[in-house]
């Protein structure tokens, strides 16, 4: 039965902001979340869907507007679900999400004995906009190029993004025409049929070095026209390589040039595939990797008698970082090809104190776990992907390490693991928030951990 409610509409004060972007308000004591509202907004809301615990509104009208409420400087905004808070102010969007941060832990960790928080100042992004040196941008059969929608999976058309760097920019600009312009010269000739204008592209994939304005792509196809898309792409002054990627196989069916992303972080040069994660904001990635030094206790002179155990390790962007202030420094890490960049940027930096293996995590420690138990490792690092892993932070306990530095980008599953880890005996000091995605509902943030009964340790 249709809730009789929905359609209905409601004059709603907006208090704060949720994870996920949306504003929060109260009808009669009931939560509603309302996208594009601001804290201090009193708005007219209409009611579009009703859970049991809350609702969801659109936002009609804005009958007094919020301090905090900016235009938002992109035409698309409001279609496009790259971004969330364009229209709260810089500073203040990263006062909601410190409180975003704050909340998850204390809500969601509270069920784990998380309590006595130190928050850090949050970090924010040097550049509010233009920051973005990696994208991924969606192609469908109507020819559109951009991002999703918030609520489907329809492509909102662009023809720039304020978030990505200029150089993204610019060699998004130079692969759309050129595509485009290779398209109609296939209709033309019979060789794809009129009206499919992006069926066999899906998505390109953008990174921008650091070392030079040039930028690498990879394109994901899901027909065989790598030949055609290398010859359209052949002038396109902004690319220093490119990757075409089989979506059917999973296979990389053509590379040219040099297609790896190269960026500085403290000194240490950095080379990572392009199909490879690196972070998107590069300098607040130096800012992040240093902070991660600081809540493993690698700063004074006894730092480098440490034993490092890093999970989910990537390309190297942290190991190498942590291995300059610790005696050895273990990375496990399951992509090949990220650990076969790792290795390579250790040796390209003479980084020596690094031992690589390719693994998933939790397959790892589970087959090591009785050694890993007998050694004393002085500090675990984890990043694990937006989903966490609760079954790793379980494993880690089994470990003893002094310290956990938990780095994560989703705060509700980050409290979640906290949590975990929390039950086994230790205890959360800090908590730090880096905005890496502004104008975005998205956060980075760094949690460390200490060991509260020291005695319980493996030796």
């Amino acid at each position: 039965m249709r809730n009789a409610s929905i359609g209905c509409l409601h004059t709603v004060d907006i208090t704060d902001v949720a994870y996920g972007g949306k504003g929060v308000g109260r009808i009669k004591g009931k939560v509603v979340f309302v996208p594009f509202t601001a804290p201090g907004d009193r708005v007219i809301v209409k009611i579009t869907a009703e859970d049991r615990g809350f609702s969801h509104g659109a936002l009609v009208d804005i009958v007094d507007a919020s301090p905090m409420r900016v235009r938002p400087s992109c035409p698309v905004y409001e279609s496009c679900g790259a971004c969330s808070m364009q229209h709260i102010a810089y500073g203040d969007q990263v006062k909601c999400k410190q409180r975003m941060l704050e909340e998850s832990i204390k809500r969601i960790g509270r069920i784990g004995g998380i309590d006595a928080v130190e928050f850090a100042p949050p970090i924010a992004s040097d550049a509010p906009f233009g920051y973005r040196a990696r994208s991924r941008i969606h192609v469908d059969a109507k020819g559109r190029w951009g991002f999703y929608e918030a609520v489907s999976r329809n492509v909102v058309d662009i023809r720039s993004c304020p978030v990505l760097n200029k150089p993204l920019n610019r060699a998004f600009s130079q692969i759309r025409d050129a595509v485009s312009t290779m398209q109609k010269s296939m209709q033309k000739s019979g060789r794809v049929k009129s009206g499919k204008k992006g069926c066999w592209l899906e998505t390109v994939e953008l990174g921008a070095p650091s070392d030079d304005d040039k930028t690498v792509a990879a394109f994901y196809i899901k027909e065989d026209k790598a030949r055609e898309l290398q010859a359209a792409l052949f002038d396109v002054s902004e690319l220093k390589g490119i990757q075409v990627w089989d979506t059917a196989s999973g296979k990389k069916v053509f590379e040219r040039g040099d297609t790896t992303v190269c960026y500085n972080v403290n000194g240490i040069v950095y080379k990572a595939d392009i199909s490879v994660f690196s972070q998107a904001n590069h300098g607040l990635n130096q800012r992040l990797a240093g902070s991660v030094c600081g809540l493993a206790g690698l700063t004074g002179t006894h730092s480098h008698q440490a034993r490092v155990l890093e999970l989910y390790s990537g390309a190297g962007n942290l190991s190498l970082q942590l291995a300059q202030a610790a005696q050895e420094v273990i990375a496990v890490e399951a992509d090949p090809t990220a650990m076969e960049n790792a290795r390579s940027n250790a040796g390209m930096n003479n980084i020596k104190n690094v031992r690589f293996h390719a693994s998933d995590t939790v397959g790892w420690l589970t087959r090591n776990l009785k050694d890993l138990e007998r050694t004393a490792f002085d500090v675990v690092v984890l990043d694990p992907p937006r989903t966490g892993d609760a079954e790793a932070a379980r494993l880690i306990a089994h470990i003893r390490p002094n310290r956990i530095v938990y780095v994560s980008c989703s705060p509700p599953t980050l409290a979640r693991d906290l949590s975990v880890l929390t039950r086994a005996g230790y205890r959360v000091f800090k908590a730090v928030l880096f905005d890496m995605f502004p104008q975005t509902y998205h956060v980075e943030s760094i949690v460390g951990l200490e060991l509260v009964d020291k005695s319980q340790r493996s030796q």
